[in-house]
């Protein structure tokens, strides 16, 4: 027998992609008489989608659909390209529904939801409703079958209740914290999550999290499992602020409660309840954008473009030199480590009217923060250059780490110890070598007044602050 039902309807035919419907009308913005035009028209078997404890994006946890008779039931969570008529798929706090198929493509999605196995079908009394058995939190439907209504396959006869099966997940959730600019140019923390691990309570999480090293888990960023695109991960909190370190040796608690900051729908202000819930969250520390973790097992050779995060001293001792930089705009993070035993060899990188110039980074646009460069010595090699073609010797310039500074480029933190410019004897060459008290041999233009760098030179053999210079004969 078909019961009429005073609900919400919206009309519109969907079809599956490989699994043709008869006809579907799914609820929401038609009233009574509408719903009874459409049951003339055919749709005349209501499909009745019950949350058993979800809900629908709002208080509402049960939706509906007419169909045809002998037509197939729109499987939860399918949207039709064409029509985009959908039944959504309910959520619940602290559950998800049982043998809920995780998809990464739109197709795997579609066809997820047609064979899905959550849904059961229910008895109903004489009015329609729900048959339960137990009390209280083992109150549960009673069902037809102890099978999962198959959506490719089962046909709609007669006007049924579908009810989702739920099971309980404790859940370890990585998220992600970040300053979101709005329409009206003010800053907002935004959080998102970006994994989820599944687990029992008492489970850790730190094996999912991190490789091993000679048998044992390694805390460092190089190894670190998970990823995301532009992003470098760098280690894990407790705590949004990144204040509290997350234990290696943190297990999952169960089921706790927790405060939560909701909208009051009365007042339409915010207030605070006390929930449960078994999610832990774990934020990541992180830089925007791809990183090289440096590391004597992962030596680089210097680029205009490198975005380096130092793991250790590094040393280079036994490695090739580098090729001077002639516009870096790349982003060093040192971490107070040290960059040893390095030579880089410079040519002449920059060409202008009457000169050459030399330097390990050339015109300086970029980030270097918190380095020790120790040992480094900045080879000049004055080829022959002439002015404008003429037999004139040109002027060659020379800055230990830049040629000039533009108005981006900063150094902040770095420390120059032990190191050198090396240049070779031509007699007939002037090179100059910047030495003043704004530049000590640093850079041979200074940066913009009130641009700030700052730097240490240490230099043990004499204590002088200028860089050593050296003639190779």
């Amino acid at each position: 027998m078909n019961k009429l039902f005073k609900r919400i309807l919206i009309g519109v035919t969907m079809a599956l992609t490989t699994v043709l419907l008869a006809g579907v009308f799914t609820s929401c913005t038609y009233g009574l008489n509408q719903e009874e035009k459409k049951r003339q028209e055919g749709y005349n078997c209501c499909v009745t989608y019950d949350a058993n404890g979800g809900t629908y994006g709002s208080n509402s946890s049960v939706t509906y659909a007419l169909v045809k008779e002998n037509s197939l039931a729109p499987a939860p969570g399918y949207v039709d390209a064409n029509t985009q008529a959908s039944v959504k798929v309910p959520t619940r706090r602290n559950y998800q529904l049982i043998n809920e198929t995780k998809a990464s493509s739109e197709e795997e999605k579609n066809l997820a939801a047609i064979a899905s196995k959550s849904w059961f079908q229910a008895k109903t009394d004489e009015d329609g409703k729900v048959i339960y058995e137990g009390e209280g939190e083992n109150r549960t439907p009673v069902l037809v079958t102890g099978e999962p209504w198959n959506f490719a396959k089962d046909k709609v006869t007669e006007d049924i209740t579908l009810v989702a099966q739920w099971t309980k997940v404790y859940r370890f959730i990585l998220c992600l914290t970040e300053e979101v600019e709005q329409e009206d140019g003010t800053m907002v923390t935004s959080e998102r999550e970006i994994r989820s691990y599944t687990v029992n309570p008492g489970a850790t999480i730190s094996d999912k999290l991190y490789e091993k090293k000679d048998g044992e888990l390694f805390r460092r960023p190089d190894y670190i499992r998970p990823s995301l695109s532009n992003y470098t991960f760098l280690d894990f909190y407790m705590d949004e602020d990144l204040t509290n370190v997350m234990p290696m040796d943190l297990v999952h608690p169960g089921t706790r409660t927790e405060e939560v900051t909701v909208i009051d729908p009365e007042t339409n202000q915010e207030k605070t309840e006390t929930v449960e819930t078994n999610d832990v969250k774990i934020y990541v520390k992180y830089l925007a954008g791809r990183f090289e973790f440096i590391s004597n097992e992962n030596k680089k050779t210097l680029t205009n473009a490198s975005k380096w995060y130092l793991l250790e001293d590094v040393d280079y001792a036994d490695s090739v030199a580098w090729d001077a930089q002639n516009n870096f705009t790349g982003t060093i993070y040192g971490n107070g480590y040290a960059l040893k035993n390095v030579t880089v060899t410079s040519l002449a990188e920059k060409k202008t009217a009457g000169y050459k110039a030399h330097s390990i980074f050339g015109t300086m646009k970029g980030l270097v923060k918190d380095l020790i460069l120790e040992n480094v010595t900045l080879k000049v090699n004055v080829s022959e250059f002439f002015v404008s073609g003429n037999k004139i010797p040109g002027e060659q310039r020379i800055g230990f780490l830049a040629y000039e500074i533009s108005s981006e480029g900063k150094f902040e933190g770095v420390t120059v110890k032990d190191c050198r410019i090396v240049r070779k004897n031509e007699t007939y060459y002037d090179a100059v070598i910047h030495t003043d008290t704004a530049c000590r041999g640093l850079y041979f233009n200074a940066p913009a007044e009130g641009q700030e760098n700052v730097l240490i030179v240490e230099t043990s053999a004499d204590n002088v602050t200028t860089i050593k210079i050296e003639t190779e004969e």
